[in-house]
């Protein structure tokens, strides 16, 4: 027979075992309002290497795009090299210009466009960078490139990094800018906002569930807006929508996705039996294998706000 001692022996045992081994049942989050969820995640910008001295680009369309190689190397007080054609003058070959002075302001253009970017931008690999170079093969149909480094002045001297082209919108400010300052020829330079989510399609086959809301071209109606398409079974019930929206649906949705870190999840698919996509407002897209606590952290809210959705319709 356990006597109370005995009890609160096994108690005590229990504790130390859960402590040492780490075995307390976490449970998962369950986000019943949108004010529920963590703030929306920020991408931390990391720390400049230094004062930014210097950019070089090269580009070209490729080998059937006739007369778009491009090509600068810009310091704060002067175009030391450009290449770039103007077919206006010439039809045969490429406008070089060398040691060509620019203005304060044109310096802060370019170094606006380039910080701008700065999270954006991945430093390419010294194994990548070392490999055997294949630029002399000559590609058909292909052949593009777009090639960035950005100079730095730092305590060790100046230093020259190559950088991946940034998969973000405001690179193409920065390409006007550098094309206006080699070719000067009055070009309207748009200045992109930094790209925001815009909208997600999540689908869960385990639950045999998906909610998609997004910013779309639409068939009917406005040429642009919101449509929300939505599938699940509540109460024995089948709940199907396929609606066009208002950014009211959206922003409602949101703080279900905008907590997450992309970085924190593998690359999925619409083969994953759970995947989330995030639609940006630049027109990039993520797509996230997402595990089950996450899923089941985020889904009945979603759930429910589709509920409400209906209530109010």
């Amino acid at each position: 027979m356990l006597t109370a001692r005995k009890i609160l022996g096994v108690i005590l045992i229990m504790s130390l075992f859960t402590s040492l081994f780490g075995c307390t049942a976490k449970k998962t989050p369950q986000y019943t309002t949108a004010e529920d969820f963590p703030p929306a995640y920020e991408k931390p910008v990391p720390e400049l290497p230094g004062k930014l001295v210097g950019v070089t680009h090269e580009s070209s369309a490729g080998s059937m795009e006739f007369a778009t190689e491009f090509a600068i190397d810009v310091a704060p007080e002067q175009i030391l090299h450009c290449e770039y054609w103007d077919l206006n003058v010439k039809r045969d070959e490429m406008i070089c210009k060398d040691n060509v002075p620019i203005t304060e302001q044109q310096w802060a253009d370019v170094e606006k466009a380039v910080l701008d970017l700065w999270g954006s931008w991945e430093e390419i690999p010294e194994e990548i960078l070392n490999q055997p170079d294949d630029t002399e093969y000559f590609v058909l149909d292909g052949g593009d490139y777009d090639r960035w480094w950005l100079s730095w002045e730092t305590e060790d001297g100046v230093q020259k990094v190559r950088y991946y082209a940034p998969a973000d919108r405001r690179i193409l400010t920065l390409d006007a800018v550098l094309e206006e300052l080699a070719h000067p020829t009055g070009r309207k330079i748009e200045w992109a906002e930094p790209p925001v989510l815009s909208g997600a399609t999540y689908i869960n086959d385990t639950t045999d569930m998906s909610f998609q809301c997004n910013w779309w071209n639409l068939p009917e109606g406005p040429k642009e807006g919101y449509r929300l398409i939505v599938r699940f079974e509540e109460g024995g019930e089948n709940i199907s929508i396929y609606d066009q929206t208002d950014d009211a649906v959206w922003n409602a949705a949101k703080p279900a996705f905008a907590w997450l870190n992309p970085d924190d999840f593998e690359h999925g698919s619409y083969k994953d039996k759970i995947m989330l996509s995030l639609y940006y407002s630049d027109g990039t897209q993520k797509s996230l294998k997402i595990d089950k606590k996450t899923a089941a952290a985020i889904e009945p809210y979603l759930r429910q706000l589709t509920l409400e959705y209906l209530g109010q319709k």
